[in-house]
């Protein structure tokens, strides 16, 4: 094998990659798409998630990773049974109004994770921090 076909060939796997990658993002349908929740950019790990559930409303999607999809169709087991017509406003309001507290229920989560990391960083660098080394600025002065 000589080194001008594995050349080729190698230009033939980006040329399939690179059609892959543009098939996902027809698919998706986002120009840039990223999970919601995790920032995955991975085309091939992200998926669209119907935030009213797809018979009530199939043109309201969002990109989600695979695992963020996942959790997200577990909460959806906790909605309401489906016992009335789909076509009905008021059902499809209230599957909207489910879909978009499971979106705030992932996304407390994840801030309730990020809030004290992004904390803890400010204070590590803040000028506010006393020379002596104690960050205790809840201290009561003596005296």
């Amino acid at each position: 094998m000589s080194f001008e076909s594995d050349e080729g060939q190698c230009e033939q796997r980006e040329h399939a990659r690179e059609k892959r990658r543009r098939r996902h993002l027809l698919r998706l349908g986002f120009a840039d798409p990223r999970c919601l929740f995790c920032g995955e950019d991975d085309v091939r790990c992200l998926q669209l998630d119907h935030t009213d559930g797809i018979e009530f409303d199939a043109k309201s999607v969002w990109p989600l990773c695979a695992n963020c999809h996942a959790k997200r169709t577990d909460l959806q087991k906790d909605h309401p049974p489906k016992n009335a017509d789909p076509a009905d406003p008021l059902e499809r309001a209230g599957r909207k109004i489910e879909g978009l507290a499971d979106y705030l229920e992932m996304a407390v989560t994840e801030l309730r994770h990020l809030g004290p990391i992004w904390c803890a960083d400010a204070a590590a660098r803040s000028p506010r921090r006393r020379r002596d080394g104690n960050d205790n600025d809840c201290e009561v002065p003596s005296g």
